[in-house]
Parts: C-alpha cells; sequence; structure tokens
C-alpha cells in the first residue's frame, strides 16, 4: 500500500505543477480512454479531491455512447468546484435536463398474470433477457435496475436531485 500512497502523491504535486485547464485536459481525457475499471476509479477519485469539475468535459462523458462512462458522468456531475458563478447555475441546468433526457429506463415494462388469479400486475424485461422483474426490484440475473444500474451506483434521479439542491444552494449564496 505504501507504493500507492507514494505514487498517488506524486501524481497530485506532479498535477498540482500544471495549470487548471492542463490539469482537466489530463484527466477527462484519460478517464474517456481508459478501458481498467479500477484506474478510472482512481482518476475518477483525483477529478474530486482537486475539485476540478468541468461542465463541459462532464457533458462529453454523459453523452458517451458506453453505458460505463455515461455512469462515470453521472458521478463527477455530483463534484464540486472550488468556486461557482452565475454561468454555473445556467451549467448545472444544462447537466440536469441533460440527464433527465438521456437516462431512461432501460427494461421494458409489461404486464403478467399473477398465480391462481385473473389479475395482472406490471413487471418488466431486463435488456439481459430475465423477463417479469417487479416494479422496482433488480434483475436476479445482472442484478441492474430498470434503468440499468446496480446497487450502490449512482442513479440518474438521485443526482438531478442533488443539482436541484447545489442550483438552490449557489443562487442563494451568489445573491
Amino acid at each position: 500500500m505504501d507504493g500507492y500512497k507514494s505514487f498517488s502523491e506524486n501524481f497530485i504535486s506532479y498535477l498540482n505543477a500544471l495549470s487548471e485547464n492542463k490539469q482537466i485536459e489530463l484527466l477527462y481525457t484519460a478517464i474517456e480512454n481508459e478501458l481498467d475499471q479500477k484506474v478510472t476509479e482512481y482518476l475518477v477519485k483525483v477529478v474530486q479531491e482537486l475539485n476540478l469539475f468541468n461542465f463541459e468535459r462532464t457533458l462529453t462523458l454523459l453523452n458517451n455512447t458506453a453505458l460505463e462512462k455515461k455512469k462515470i458522468g453521472l458521478k463527477i456531475a455530483t463534484f464540486d468546484k472550488s468556486f461557482y458563478n452565475k454561468t454555473d447555475i445556467e451549467n448545472l441546468y444544462l447537466i440536469k435536463e441533460f440527464i433527465s433526457n438521456n437516462f431512461k429506463q432501460r427494461g421494458q415494462i409489461t404486464s403478467k398474470k399473477q398465480l391462481l388469479s385473473s389479475k395482472e400486475k406490471e413487471v418488466w424485461n431486463c435488456e439481459c433477457g430475465n423477463n417479469s422483474v417487479e416494479i422496482g426490484k433488480y434483475c436476479g440475473v445482472c442484478f441492474n435496475d430498470i434503468a440499468g444500474f446496480k446497487k450502490g451506483e449512482v442513479r440518474a434521479i438521485d443526482v438531478e436531485d442533488l443539482l436541484d439542491q447545489k442550483i438552490i444552494l449557489i443562487n442563494n449564496f451568489l445573491r
């Protein structure tokens, strides 16, 4: 673990010697291109630790075709900047709207007859092929919810709520 700590300290020192724009460019480009999940998680942690949230680069991640990169964009959307201004409020609204419009249910809702009854109940069919998953439950095969998220992952609805709170807070502070 000492090697990890030493590497991390040296990496942070290296980044701190660069301009904020260069730090953002290096980290976000690496996050977009990195295939190793552990490395990506580390880079995301560094973005959070250094308060390097960037609206444009976060939107790029949210707009990625790969769901895993979109999820990383969601996580980064919860991070803070070192300071905020009025333009940031507009940008937070844009990110919230983008999330609302682009993170939809991935499973298909259908209905199924209940055993020994003529009543039907709503269920969803998971994209992994598992059918008849109860609404509000996780798939028993791939362990995703209807939106494609596993337990413990940052979900789009939670990020939207957090962004609403952040917008209110920044608005109150900048009055």
